[in-house]
């Protein structure tokens, strides 16, 4: 359920390896036969898809399927879990696999749907294209869930490069993964990737200035982080502080890691700065953590909206200053 970026390709690649994979789009436009996926070193032709089975809640649950596989962003999300859940494309027999979904959302999906929930962290770079087409953009890529043994072996993609951890308590590395994510927004206000942003000496201040902020926060709300094998803010912090010559060097490298939010504004759609720097202003709030940079970067979404991209992160920085 959802065939942006993340969806397409974890459901190519499942039908890929031999499973009968039904797409639900969450907008129209994914084809029904052929998708085309691009990984690192490889590229895959995936033929044989099958239109979503609609089985609603008032329907048989005949038509269930083994696992659903949600992967919606945040705010579509909420908006399922408001009604009821009552237009799921169809229903779990053995589980749901959540991607990328906080621990509230996930609960009232487990009682709604009657079936686990397993959550599912997507830690890598995909962009998509075109309904159909997407590519892994990241040199590596990582899925780090919380569900048994046989999720796991669904969530198996070693062969194609993909690595796959199964823990304990996702709940640790979920907020890590969050407090990364808060840096799509100022790369996307300047149609950059991460890298090519973090290249500036000024973009690398604005992602000193919102980890900060992010990890201060959770610091006062007692909140533990645990190490993401990939993307890790902490890890970025001190890279930034200590090596900041690795990351200039990137700034002519190519690099075709569109993050999420960046392809949402390219698409003009809703993007999800409401659920992460918006959203860890408000934490920031109620921990007593000033979260000015975090609430600067949100006022000026709408300015890149009116009037367009900042042309660096340079011209970024002095805006928000």
């Amino acid at each position: 359920m959802g065939a942006g970026a993340v969806g397409t390709l974890l459901g190519g690649l499942l039908a890929h390896q031999g499973s009968r994979v039904h797409f639900c789009p969450h907008e129209p436009g994914v084809p029904e036969d052929v998708l085309r996926l691009r990984l690192p070193g490889q590229r895959l032709r995936v033929e044989g898809l099958r239109p979503a089975v609609r089985s609603g809640a008032g329907q048989n649950r005949r038509d269930a399927v083994d696992y659903l596989l949600i992967a919606l962003k945040r705010h579509h999300l909420k908006k399922l879990v408001r009604d009821s859940l009552g237009d799921l494309p169809a229903w779990p027999r053995t589980g749901v696999i959540c991607c990328n979904c906080e621990e509230s959302p996930r609960r009232s999906l487990e009682g709604a749907a009657g079936a686990a929930v397993c959550g599912c962290l997507t830690v890598m770079s995909a962009v998509l294209f075109q309904p159909g087409d997407v590519e892994m953009a990241s040199p590596r890529a990582v899925l780090i869930h919380d569900g048994d043994k046989e999720v796991g072996r669904l969530l198996t993609f070693k062969a194609l490069g993909i690595e796959t951890l199964t823990v304990q308590d996702l709940k640790p590395y979920a907020d890590s993964f969050f407090l990364w994510q808060l840096l799509f927004l100022p790369a996307a206000l300047c149609h950059s990737t991460g890298a090519h942003f973090l290249s500036y000496p000024e973009g690398r201040e604005l992602a000193c200035r919102l980890l900060e902020e992010g990890l201060e926060t959770f610091r006062r709300r007692g909140e533990s982080l645990a190490k993401l094998p990939y993307q890790d803010p902490r890890e970025l912090l001190r890279r930034i502080q200590r090596r900041p010559r690795e990351l200039a060097a990137a700034r002519r490298l190519p690099d075709r890691a569109y993050n999420p939010l960046l392809q949402s504004l390219l698409r003009g759609r809703k993007t999800e700065v409401g659920e992460l720097n918006s959203r860890l202003v408000r934490l920031a709030t109620e921990a007593g953590v000033n979260a000015q940079w975090n609430w600067k970067l949100t006022e000026k979404l709408e300015r890149v909206r009116r009037l367009g991209f900042y042309r660096d992160p340079a011209e970024l920085y002095r805006a928000v200053k």
